[in-house]
């Protein structure tokens, strides 16, 4: 979607809602990227601006400013936010595309929901990072069923043109029941992110409860491994301050635990503390 689409989008909600929210973003090659982690009821976007530069924007993504209506109730801001939420996540995020042949080394029974793409092992050529659900995860859902485990595949390319499996995990990609209301995965506009030998998975909710929770893994060269390198998790509290530019919502939590060069852990060991 365009810079100017995307305006005109979230001008309607504008319309709609009478909002009184600022919205700061960035554009990065051409596409708006949303975040709706710092998002809560009865906050929508009024307008969106370019930054020069922000402390409180990292990794080009949205960052929201927001005052409180003092005048609306809460049906009106429960009806603002909901329209303001389906038109963020309308916006597309892109999405790296897997090559041909690439389905063949998959896993079985297996779905993709998101790839992310870079050259992680440094040698020229493009590697993939898959996020992966169960064919069956929303059958079992409807029935009632406790959501599957989702996998994570890192692939890497070889010389021949074709892909090979390098890495796999069952746990860093959050359940689809373990973001309360939302999907801890799916509902983030990202999801997956690579850059040079890095990788992050991005977990996060915005609905009910606020929080995300990113896991970076990156390759290693000398053991030519991947490696858990970092997890930054955040959330957030509505702000009780209710003076007219008070923020809506105010960081509760941030926590940081980063790898131990001593005791490195592989990707495929790794599972999340609770």
């Amino acid at each position: 979607m365009s810079k100017a689409s995307t305006e005109r989008v979230l001008q309607d909600a504008t319309e709609r809602c009478r909002a009184v929210v600022v919205a700061v973003g960035r554009w990065e090659g051409g596409r708006y990227c949303p975040l709706l982690s710092g998002v809560q009821v009865g906050i929508v976007i009024e307008r969106v601006v370019e930054p020069q530069a922000s402390r409180d924007c990292k990794h080009g993504r949205l960052c929201l400013r927001a005052r409180r209506r003092p005048d609306e109730g809460t049906a009106m801001t429960m009806r603002c936010w909901w329209w303001t939420a389906a038109m963020a996540m309308a916006l597309p995020a892109g999405a790296a595309t897997l090559p041909a042949g690439a389905a063949k080394v998959l896993p079985a029974g297996q779905s993709v929901m998101r790839v992310a793409s870079a050259d992680l092992t440094g040698d020229g050529r493009q590697d993939y990072v898959v996020a992966l659900r169960a064919s069956a995860e929303q059958t079992l859902r409807a029935d009632g069923r406790a959501a599957p485990a989702r996998t994570l595949v890192v692939l890497v390319a070889t010389a021949d043109g074709g892909v090979v499996e390098a890495a796999r995990n069952t746990r860093v990609i959050f359940k689809a029941d373990e973001g309360g209301q939302c999907d801890p995965f799916l509902d983030d506009e990202q999801g997956l992110v690579a850059k040079g030998a890095y990788f992050t998975v991005q977990n996060g909710v915005a609905c009910g409860q606020h929080w995300t929770d990113y896991i970076t893994f990156r390759y290693d060269r000398t053991r030519r491994a991947f490696l858990f390198h970092k997890r930054v998790i955040e959330a957030w509290e509505l702000n009780t301050d209710d003076t007219p530019d008070a923020d809506a919502l105010r960081l509760s939590e941030h926590k940081e635990m980063k790898a131990d060069p001593r005791k490195p852990v592989l990707l495929s060991d790794y599972t999340p503390a609770p």
